[in-house]
Order: structure tokens, then sequence, then C-alpha cells
């Protein structure tokens, strides 16, 4: 895939669009076969409008009235055309998806396994303990 920008620059101001339409070629980078060979016109919206270029001869040739950025690309092959690649590190999309339905929804180990338990006890204890201080002195306050 190779990205063109094609602009035209009056004074200081860029013209991207104009009446009527101009007859633009450019090269097909070389290993593209013509049959395969597309451009396209990358649109602000992030979409794609294919250009209906004529390739022929080493060249792309399509018309517009819009100058912008166009990509001129190959088409994948069919799949009785494509060589076999094998890559084992790389997992599609319906893998992922596969693996996604297939996990269990547990809760994150934390790492904590301690008993919550105990610890509200011994605060408890404390708790208590403060307390028969706190009373305890009061009450020796009181006395003397």
């Amino acid at each position: 895939m190779v990205v063109v920008d094609i602009s035209i620059l009056r004074g200081t101001e860029f013209v991207h669009q104009f009446p009527g339409g101009v007859e633009v070629t450019l090269d097909i980078p070389a290993g593209y076969e013509e049959a395969n060979t597309k451009v396209f016109r990358m649109e602000a919206d992030g979409t794609a409008t294919d250009m209906q270029a004529v390739c022929k001869d080493g060249k792309a040739v399509f018309v517009t009235n819009h100058f912008s950025t166009y990509v001129i690309a190959e088409q994948a092959k069919t799949a009785e055309e494509a060589p076999k690649v094998v890559n084992e590190n790389v997992s599609t999309a319906q893998t992922e998806a596969a693996k996604a339905e297939n996990t269990k929804n547990e809760t994150v180990k934390t790492g904590d396994t301690a008993n919550a338990g105990l610890y509200v006890m011994l605060m408890a204890v404390m708790f208590i303990g403060a307390g028969v201080l706190v009373i305890g002195k009061r009450k020796e306050l009181f006395t003397k």
C-alpha cells in the first residue's frame, strides 16, 4: 500500500476542491499486479472511495475534482492464489472470541487470604478493653 498526498497551492492556501475533473496518473508500485491494483481517496470521516482507476502500462489513471490523500493498494488474492502463510504467534479475532467465551468470570485474586472475622473480633476486644480502662480511670478520679 502506498499513500499519496495530492495538493495544489494557490498563493498561500491549499486548493482541495475545484469544478470539473482532473485526470491524475500515478505510477503503480513495483511488484503490484495491474489487475489487482486499486486507487482509493481517503475521506475526512475515515472511509475510502474507490476512484475506479484504469491500470495499464504500470500507471493508474483516474479522474477527480478533489485533491486529498490517496492510497494505491493491491487487492487481496483469492484463497487459491494466495500463498499459505503460517504464523503461530498471531491469533485471529475468531480465536480470541472463542477464548473469551470459554473463560470463567472469577473474582480477582488480591493475595489477601486472611480471615476478616478474626480481625473484627480483635478490634471488638480492643474497644471493650479500652472502655474498661476509661471507666476504671473515671471511677478512680471521682472516688478520691
